[in-house]
């Protein structure tokens, strides 16, 4: 059922593109403040971020549960709403599209803005250290026409939402079955439905992220190694295998120059960084597809 669910996924995706109805997060913030005005739990932060993630999940299990009950494949009627509920949210490729062109004609101000959107608001994600964290504006710390500074920025974050809009998804929808992927998704959208605000909770449910994302990261990279350049991927990899230290999105960032074998250090030719975020895009496309044939093979086998 996993395989099966993951490809009817992947093909409603491929269908919808930018559209996605499921992604309607209203009822669980909701949820959040509802307990969050609990007098019960106001003197115990953490308890109030665990039910927030616990009790969807529970909530699934118990429906999963009953129609397995039933029938075990009404599941999958089950699975795939979840799975298409769990991707990441906003757009993705066509900012990084808008990015490319800025960058060949040498437009900052649309670069900038470009860049501004993939970190937004709308596109959580679980950087440890950064502007978007801090509270800061993006473009604050940037000076004006610091193409390489921003070019380094822009990999890192198109790096990881790359990852989390699917690859951490699938791995804990792997792992654990649909409620796996909910609870990557709902801990990713907890950390950021009080905007970037820092508290106790805050910093609760951003080591609770990186910790989630910390081995799907990792086999990510590992997956970059079969799918792009293998030394230099692999070199990356084992660098970083055992980092505590470094953000997700720094990660994944060195592990993408790895994969596409290009120094650290972007080239600042605009037709040289062109060709480096279509080629990450690229990246992308093809280790999605490499982990559905790996799917397909362990369903074989076992």
């Amino acid at each position: 059922m996993t395989l099966l669910s993951v490809v009817i996924a992947y093909l409603i995706l491929r269908w919808w593109g930018a559209a996605k109805p499921l992604h309607n997060d209203t009822w669980y913030f909701r949820w959040c403040d509802w307990l969050a005005q609990r007098p019960a739990l106001a003197k115990m932060p953490v308890t109030i971020f665990v039910f927030s993630i616990l009790g969807p999940v529970l909530a699934l299990l118990f429906v999963l549960i009953a129609v397995s009950s039933v029938w075990y494949w009404l599941q999958l009627f089950i699975a795939v709403p979840v799975l298409l509920y769990a991707v990441g949210r906003g757009k993705y490729s066509g900012f990084v599209m808008r990015y490319i062109r800025a960058r060949h004609q040498g437009d900052w101000v649309e670069a900038l803005a470009a860049y501004q959107q993939l970190t937004g608001p709308e596109q959580e994600g679980g950087e440890e250290e950064s502007g978007e964290e801090s509270g800061e504006e993006p473009g604050e710390l940037l000076a004006q026409d610091d193409w390489a500074e921003l070019d380094q920025r822009m990999l890192e974050v198109v790096s990881y939402r790359g990852f989390e809009r699917t690859f951490s998804v699938v791995f804990w929808f792997v792992l654990l079955g649909p409620a796996g992927a909910l609870i990557y998704r709902l801990s990713s959208l907890y950390l950021y439905r009080n905007g970037e605000e820092e508290n106790e909770l805050r910093a609760y449910a951003r080591r609770w992220l990186w910790l989630l994302e910390w081995p799907a990261a990792r086999v990510l990279g590992l997956s970059f190694a079969m799918t792009g350049n293998f030394v230099g991927c692999i070199q990356s990899w084992n660098h970083y295998l055992w980092s505590t230290e470094h953000s997700t999105a720094e990660v994944l960032r060195h592990y993408v120059l790895g994969a596409l074998n290009v120094d650290e250090e972007l080239s600042t030719e605009p037709e040289a960084t062109e060709r480096e975020f279509r080629a990450a895009l690229s990246l992308f496309s093809r280790t999605l597809i490499f982990w559905i044939c790996v799917l397909a093979v362990g369903a074989v086998v076992l």
